[in-house]
């Protein structure tokens, strides 16, 4: 993955979660092709950290990966300093913990 400028993932499953596949890729400062199904609108803000794409449109998928393809410093940039302050797994584990302890009250 770490060779790749572009990461794809054009799902149209009802059910998705939050890939981690998509934080794998913003770690590695790629730029993103996705979809705005389940949990991924979370974590992922289209024209910030690559494009957003219509599910099940080839055509959309295409002009998405064109124009990330185009945009890879700038969403390359964004989505490795997004990773580093919010998902490296010290600070992921901090914020878990704060939510926690912050119930428990």
């Amino acid at each position: 993955m770490k060779k790749a400028n572009i990461f794809c993932l054009p799902t149209y499953y009802p059910n998705e979660g939050q890939p981690i596949s998509i934080l794998e890729a913003m770690g590695n400062g790629i730029a993103i092709v996705t979809t705005y199904q389940g949990g991924i609108i979370d974590i992922f803000k289209d024209r910030i950290n690559g494009i957003r794409c219509n599910e099940r449109d080839e055509v959309s998928i295409k002009n998405a990966i064109v124009e990330a393809y185009d945009k890879y410093n700038e969403f390359s940039i964004e989505n490795y300093k997004k990773c580093k302050e919010n998902y490296i797994s010290g600070k992921f584990v901090e914020r878990i913990e704060k939510i926690i302890f912050s119930k428990e009250k």
